[in-house]
């Protein structure tokens, strides 16, 4: 492990992301990072790393800032960077011209939309650092969010009763969701295109979630096989209650962000 290379380093994390709060404090917690290694956008202005940081960039990919002057990596460099300094053989396969293709587009798959897989507001103190909302990564997140929610729906229907109770669940999830997207592109109603954008994406992690929540019945189902309609039952309350719950949380948020 060469320590050496992380030695001078800070990592520029979103601060009002939970996920990027999380994977840094890994890096920082497994010695890839030392102890002052990373540093939130709320706290970067005030520091002399500001000069060293293109604020466009480091909005869609995380930077890793030298403090003896030298360059700052962003996103998968910076990754690969830090990972590589406990795991060599991640450099290494990162430095494959195709597998470093596939890791960049997924790395700007997440950045992208990170704010609406968390669905957290905006820090109102600090830099901005909200990434754009990017049509071709959101769409992709669209088309996950749905064949994600299809394949837990259908995949793990091992009886008649286990394939209805799904069918049905997602049927609900869907019909939430599309009414939800038909109000958002309604003139007058959050008319803004990125709001719009932010709206659906959020609306998409909560069909994601609601799936996601199916999934121990629709196990239980698939082994045991069924034996009543406690379990599809008590599965369907949950995802729904978690559903609505997430629903509220994000629009909420989603007001704080916009001034609403």
């Amino acid at each position: 492990m060469d320590t050496r290379a992380t030695d001078n380093k800070v990592i520029i994390y979103d601060d009002s992301c939970p996920m990027c709060a999380w994977y840094t404090g890994i890096f920082v917690n497994n010695q890839m990072l030392p102890p002052d290694g990373r540093m939130g956008f709320t706290e970067v202005a005030h520091s002399n790393l500001l000069p060293q940081l293109d604020l466009n960039r480091a909005r869609h990919e995380i930077p890793l800032v030298d403090t003896n002057g030298g360059e700052t990596l962003y996103g998968l460099d910076a990754m690969s960077h830090i990972i590589g300094s406990r795991f060599p053989l991640v450099k290494w396969m990162l430095g494959i011209k195709p597998v470093n293709a596939f890791f960049k587009q997924f790395y700007h798959f997440i950045s992208y939309n990170r704010r609406v897989i968390a669905g957290t507001a905006k820090s109102k103190v600090g830099i901005d650092c909200t990434p754009d909302v990017n049509l071709t990564y959101r769409t992709a997140y669209f088309v996950f969010a749905f064949m994600v929610s299809l394949v837990i729906g259908f995949g793990f229907a091992g009886s008649l009763l286990a394939y209805l109770t799904v069918a049905i669940s997602t049927l609900q999830v869907w019909v939430l969701v599309g009414s939800s997207w038909a109000l958002a592109l309604l003139p007058g109603i959050m008319w803004m295109p990125t709001q719009k954008l932010d709206y659906m994406g959020n609306q998409a992690t909560v069909v994601l979630i609601g799936s996601l929540a199916l999934l121990p019945g629709i196990l239980v189902q698939a082994v045991i096989g069924p034996v009543g309609i406690a379990i599809p039952i008590i599965s369907m309350a949950f995802s729904l209650g978690l559903m609505l719950w997430e629903h509220l949380r994000r629009m909420r948020n989603m007001q704080l962000g916009h001034g609403l």
